[in-house]
């Protein structure tokens, strides 16, 4: 979704990130992982497939320790719409590989991977190293807020811009937005 917004509308944007997230294409071994996650959340449901894919956001040694952000991820989970996660889950199945858009993008750019992240490693998200990009790779933190702890030491996907037009107004930071736009005041956000 980042890249797609830098490719389409880069006069728009003043950065954007990309977060325990990749500019590759599904691999086949992922395009199959995404239609057993169709499979799953179409015949047994939206629990038993946060079920089975939340521990995997962790790093394997923190799947225990930080049990309570397990938890509270897995509650946001199960109030995702079915629909939407069947939706997400075919869309990036089909996204097209966009290291091209990354490598030619003259915007400042901030990378983020975990050390230990079990779904993207390191070398698929740090894929450029072109001037105006900076690479952090995440090694060990400490628990301290659902999805973001689950996205420092595991893995939570996603990705931020800002624009020339902000969308988050100062008066409207404070209903129903994400910590993390209100303090960054981003104009896009999203996880999945």
């Amino acid at each position: 979704m980042t890249l797609s917004a830098v490719q389409r509308h880069p006069e728009r944007l003043t950065a954007f990130g990309l977060i325990h997230s990749t500019a590759y294409a599904d691999t086949e071994e992922g395009k199959e992982k995404r239609n057993k996650a169709v499979s799953t959340i179409q015949t047994e449901g939206i629990t038993a497939f946060v079920d089975g894919l939340v521990p995997g956001l962790f790093a394997p040694q923190h799947v225990e320790s930080f049990s309570d952000q397990v938890l509270k991820v897995k509650e946001i989970g199960y109030k995702t719409p079915p629909q939407g996660a069947v939706g997400t889950s075919l869309a990036m199945r089909e996204r097209s590989d966009r290291r091209d858009v990354l490598s030619a993008s003259t915007l400042p750019t901030l990378l983020v991977a975990g050390e230990q992240d079990q779904a993207i490693p390191p070398a698929r998200t740090f894929t450029t190293d072109r001037a105006g990009v900076t690479q952090v790779t995440i090694s060990e933190v400490e628990p301290y807020e659902p999805v973001r702890s689950a996205g420092t030491t595991g893995t939570c996907h996603f990705g931020i811009f800002t624009t020339k037009h902000p969308a988050v107004s100062p008066s409207s930071k404070a209903k129903n937005r994400n910590h993390l736009v209100q303090i960054q005041r981003v104009s896009g956000f999203f996880a999945f």
